[in-house]
């Protein structure tokens, strides 16, 4: 009879072995994928040139072109499922992201040790700035030289609000605290149109954002960013983005992040980038003219999750 015992208790241990090896990881993004055989993906109206409306109708950009890229990698998994675009604005998008409305944000959304307490995201996939743009024919060409009471235009829900916060309190601003007024924006495109109708002096944002909505204005020559003293951008930090998607979803990670190293590594990633930094883009044909940065093409030749010192 012990003999018996044992001999069952050994087959049942290798059977839970064997039912732990085929029963899949649990994993809030693909189980809900599965669940509702739907890939929403979240993009963005005015976040040129990742992810934008193209003036059909449709959204384009990088960052739509990379989620197109990880649903091919999901319909591996769930072969019926179907893609959806979800329109997100910078307020709404990471509650979007938490409450399954989405199952990612393919948009400008840089990844940070805040948002990572709530949201998680793949390897970066581009590396953006802080900067901003005046009138061309204002006589400021640094922030700096803003004169008191000059308002500062950023949109809802965006990095650059805690970015002004800390700026006005820097040496950017000699000898004077709070010195400057804010004008909050609901997206990228309003917030931009406040120094276009003489609103603000100055419109923050990530740099790249600033080059589209520039570039795809009606007169760009009637806009030029902020510079330094030698006549180079005045950049203020560095912005990592990530496409983002729930917590909890260790398996839809693994499938975005070879999805985004592969494109790097083959030499697809370069292609793409190239599209829509490098050449005419809709919907006015306007090339941002933007080569890749030194910071990224690191990334590509080495794909990786280390940002900033910390790993994700």
């Amino acid at each position: 009879m012990k003999i018996k015992t044992t001999v069952v208790t050994v087959a049942l241990a290798f059977a839970s072995m064997a039912q732990a090896q085929t029963t899949p990881t649990p994993d809030a993004t693909l189980d809900h994928v599965m669940k509702t055989h739907t890939f929403n993906i979240g993009v963005r109206d005015a976040s040129v040139p990742l992810s934008y409306r193209d003036g059909k109708g449709g959204h384009v950009g990088l960052a739509v072109d990379l989620c197109n890229k990880i649903a091919d990698q999901v319909k591996t998994v769930v072969p019926d499922v179907k893609v959806n675009y979800v329109e997100v604005t910078s307020s709404n998008r990471i509650d979007f992201v938490k409450q399954g409305k989405i199952d990612v944000e393919c948009g400008s959304t840089t990844d940070n040790d805040a948002r990572q307490k709530q949201v998680s995201f793949t390897i970066p996939y581009f590396y953006s700035g802080i900067s901003g743009d005046v009138l061309a024919s204002s006589p400021y060409r640094k922030l700096g030289d803003l004169p008191d009471g000059s308002v500062i235009a950023y949109t809802k829900g965006t990095t650059t609000a805690t970015a002004i916060g800390t700026l006005d309190k820097s040496f950017y601003f000699r000898n004077k605290d709070n010195r400057l007024k804010k004008v909050e924006g609901k997206d990228h495109q309003e917030s931009f149109n406040f120094v276009r109708d003489g609103k603000a002096s100055a419109f923050l944002n990530d740099d790249i954002l600033v080059y589209g909505l520039i570039a795809n204005s009606d007169n760009p020559k009637n806009y030029r960013m902020l510079t330094k003293e030698d006549g180079t951008e005045q950049v203020f930090s560095v912005e990592p983005y990530g496409i983002m998607f729930r917590l909890g979803s260790p398996r839809f990670a693994r499938l975005a992040d070879r999805t985004i190293a592969d494109l790097m590594t083959s030499g697809e990633f370069k292609k793409m980038y190239d599209q829509w930094f490098m050449n005419p883009i809709p919907p006015k044909g306007a090339n941002l003219n933007v080569p890749m940065s030194h910071l990224l093409k690191d990334l590509v030749r080495n794909p990786t999750d280390v940002i900033g010192g910390y790993t994700k």
